[in-house]
């Protein structure tokens, strides 16, 4: 059994920001696409069909369109790292790491969570994520908040799970 203890200091929260918003950006990308295809569309018919608008004013509304969206997609995009950032809470968790999964404990909470319920686990320099294989969000365990070292932690997943280098 293993504690991790997150404490909020500065160089803990630089590394939670930066992986939300290296889990944040395929999510937001996607969506993204989504909602461009229906609009580009809806805008062509109602620009082209409706009003007999030229192609060159389409386009011209189109570039336009692009960029006032990658500019709301910037600010949107930092405004949900940073509050992800500040809504992290200080956390005592107890993680054991056992045949049939991994188990988390802490004060307010007992959960067990299966290998086969794990998608993967990706390894990176300061931290490890654990995917899971509902849609939901990845669990964040930065390295240097365990009590042990990191060659320990990993010699130990990879005991029972694949884990990917990142």
């Amino acid at each position: 059994m293993y504690t991790y203890n997150f404490t909020k200091t500065s160089e803990n929260c630089a590394v939670v920001k930066k992986v939300k918003k290296r889990v944040l950006i395929p999510y937001f990308i996607l969506i993204g696409t989504i909602t461009n295809i229906i609009l580009f569309l809806g805008l062509w018919y109602m620009l082209c069909y409706l009003n007999n608008i030229g192609i060159g004013i389409y386009f011209a509304i189109v570039i336009t369109y692009i960029l006032l969206q990658i500019l709301l997609f910037n600010i949107y995009f930092n405004k949900t790292a940073n509050k992800e950032t500040d809504e992290s809470k200080e956390k005592i968790l107890n993680i054991s790491i056992e045949d049939d999964g991994i188990r988390f404990k802490s004060d307010y909470m007992l959960k067990h969570t299966k290998w086969n319920e794990i998608k993967n686990i990706k390894i990176y320099d300061d931290y490890f994520l654990i995917n899971y294989n509902t849609f939901g969000p990845s669990t964040i365990f930065i390295f240097k908040c365990f009590e042990v070292k990191k060659d320990i932690i990993i010699s130990e997943i990879k005991k029972y799970k694949k884990a990917g280098w990142c």
